[in-house]
């Protein structure tokens, strides 16, 4: 019976590492790490569950014929509950999880082709002589591509700086397409003079429907980014506290093994009341 509960909190000392790593992984939006995730998680769940209620066909006893290793059993719950939970919320995101990533790559996919239309586009401006604010305005596009493209991996990193990220993404988007709008049009608002140079004009519109693209995926990735920081949260907390599930398990084990000790090694108590005195001979009989 001991062996058999020994066997079982090893298992879960195993199982809190590959927590860490599939809590991650899915964090990153890879797919099968999802299933691995539920798969971990529901087995540690059903070994304390054996490991408190007792399994008959496993051997393994029942928690209320081992007090001793009851309070080393607990431990193991109260560190298990927060790693359940945050798992829990992974698992619960996972459309979302995997469609923002997606989303993200078809993003991230575009925009070398939308930079290098911009690039043709001010060299078409400089070289046909387009008024200098204006061909610095149009290239300036490409800063605010870059730098949708750090803002993006910042949100797909999580932590601290992901909000403030998402937010910077979704404003500088809006920005870009202001000023197409602008190049296109003009905007006495902005101080900026519709593109009068035909070439650049043609490219203007290519670059227009190559944003138009990207525009339907900033909405889904400002809102996505909201689910992925929870995500991203719950990641940490199931790293860090796996660590002390490893720590508790293994005192389980520990404990659990000295129990069978105990009961390999009589007591002396018991070995005296079973008829041998403290010199290890049967007592008299009269």
């Amino acid at each position: 019976e001991d062996r058999a509960a020994i066997g079982l909190s090893t298992d879960i000392r195993v199982y809190s590492q590959q927590l860490a790593k599939f809590a991650a992984q899915a964090a990153g939006g890879q797919a099968e790490a999802f299933d691995e995730l539920k798969e971990v998680k529901e087995t540690i769940q059903a070994h304390l569950l054996k490991l408190q209620d007792g399994d008959p066909q496993e051997g393994v006893p029942s928690i209320s014929k081992n007090p001793e290793v009851e309070v080393a059993l607990n431990a193991v719950k109260d560190t298990w509950a927060p790693i359940q939970q945050a798992a829990d919320v992974i698992l619960a995101r996972r459309a979302v999880v995997e469609d923002l990533n997606a989303t993200a790559t078809e993003f991230q996919d575009k925009i070398p082709l939308l930079q290098a239309r911009t690039d043709e586009m001010t060299q078409l401006l400089a070289t046909r002589g387009a008024p200098q604010d204006q061909v610095y305005i149009a290239g300036r596009q490409n800063t605010l591509a870059d730098r949708m493209l750090r803002r993006l991996n910042e949100v797909l990193q999580g932590g601290q700086t992901a909000s403030t990220a998402a937010d910077g993404f979704n404003r500088d988007a809006a920005v870009f397409g202001q000023i197409l709008d602008a190049l296109q049009n003009g905007s006495d608002e902005q101080g900026i003079r519709p593109i009068g140079v035909p070439e650049a004009r043609n490219v203007l519109s290519d670059i227009y429907g190559i944003f138009q693209e990207l525009g339907q995926y900033v909405e889904s990735i400002t809102t996505g980014a909201i689910d992925l920081i929870d995500v991203r949260e719950a990641a940490n907390t199931v790293s860090l506290d796996s660590e002390q599930l490893l720590e508790d398990a293994e005192q389980l084990s520990v404990e659990y093994a000295e129990q069978a000790g105990r009961r390999t090694f009589p007591s002396l108590a018991a070995a005296v009341g079973s008829g041998v005195n403290r010199d290890g001979f049967a007592g008299n009989a009269g």
